[in-house]
């Protein structure tokens, strides 16, 4: 028998959501605002301590969202074996190597700069880093690039696990509770990965029913918002960092902010959508950009006190602009590195 699932029967032509280009867009936004400071925070700046707690709350989970909406409504989550093979073999190179590449820049780019910079989150020796890659993950020094390693596996995993439960998302969805509930291994990603998978199937449950969803969520997206500020909002003043938290501010972020996206003013936004179109370079890259730009200014300048209100809005623009920049002007060049950002 060479078939994993028999492929459902697919629309000759699948209908392009704009919005959900929109929502990567702000998504990846939230992303470079919550890297801006790494792992510490700065005396007298609460108010960006604050932020960065609620950013962190349910701004990957709703990328993992995305994710698996675009995973499961492509049809990537049924097929035959010898297009699993193949499908596999593309994601590999198209989320692997980009992985790979950024560790091995982000590990040499660190022991480089020290020498002449001010670096964030220095690795430890060179053999222990490598091995953090891929073993110790929890001290990784690819931690900022995780999401694509993450990907991959669930891009591995799903069609078998979905021949094994017959196409059933339902079981799917099952399996992904209990991976967030039990114990989690802290090696190999092992405990991010079964904390992120809800969403991603989540987002598969949205897409086989995106016609029901999306007009939920548009009657109902002022509601829907409301209701995720009410949540967020506790959570941050608290500072709630228990496992159901991560849960609840997740779920209830991706119809909260999908539905805001799809609102008449933000639907016709063209910049979140612009910068959806390069959110992969920039999830990739935006923490070199800002480890980078950051460790310039600080030889000039600190950071605490009010200078800190002129390094936000350069390293922010630095994490979104910088690899955009490369990508357009340099990378075009390189047709390899051009074809593994795009």
């Amino acid at each position: 028998m060479r078939t994993l699932v028999e492929p459902e029967k697919r629309e000759s032509k699948r209908e392009r959501f704009l919005d959900i280009e929109r929502c990567k867009g702000a998504a990846i936004f939230l992303v470079v605002l919550g890297h801006i400071v790494a792992r510490s925070s700065l005396e007298g700046h609460q108010w960006y301590y604050s932020l960065r707690v609620g950013i962190y709350q349910f701004h990957m989970p709703f990328f993992m969202y995305l994710s698996g909406f675009v995973f499961f409504y492509a049809g990537y989550g049924t097929q035959s074996l010898p297009g699993y093979w193949k499908f596999m073999q593309a994601r590999f190179v198209r989320l692997i190597v980009p992985f790979l590449a950024i560790a091995a820049l982000i590990i040499v780019g660190k022991f480089a700069a020290q020498k002449f910079i001010q670096v964030d989150n220095l690795p430890g020796r060179l053999f222990e880093s490598i091995v953090a890659v891929f073993w110790n993950t929890g001290k990784s020094p690819a931690a900022s690039v995780w999401y694509v390693f993450f990907l991959f596996i669930y891009c591995l995993a799903v069609p078998p696990l979905m021949a094994l439960f017959r196409g059933s998302m339902g079981a799917l969805f099952f399996l992904s509770v209990v991976m967030y509930i039990f114990p989690r291994i802290p090696y190999i990603y092992l405990d991010r990965i079964s904390i992120y998978f809800i969403f991603f199937v989540t987002g598969g449950l949205l897409a086989k029913n995106y016609q029901r969803y999306f007009k939920f969520i548009d009657d109902y997206a002022l509601f829907l918002f409301l209701l995720f500020a009410s949540i967020i909002f506790p959570l941050v003043y608290f500072d709630t960092r228990a496992p159901w938290a991560l849960l609840v501010a997740g779920l209830i972020s991706i119809p909260a902010i999908h539905g805001l996206i799809r609102t008449r003013f933000l639907s016709r936004n063209n910049f979140i959508l612009w910068l959806g179109g390069y959110s992969f370079i920039i999830y990739l890259l935006n923490t070199i950009f800002i480890g980078v730009s950051k460790g310039v200014m600080l030889t000039m300048a600190p950071w605490e006190g009010s200078n800190f209100f002129i390094f936000t809005p350069i390293l922010l623009l630095s994490g979104l602009f910088g690899p955009i920049i490369l990508k357009k002007y340099v990378l075009v060049h390189f047709p390899v590195a051009d074809n593994l950002t795009s």
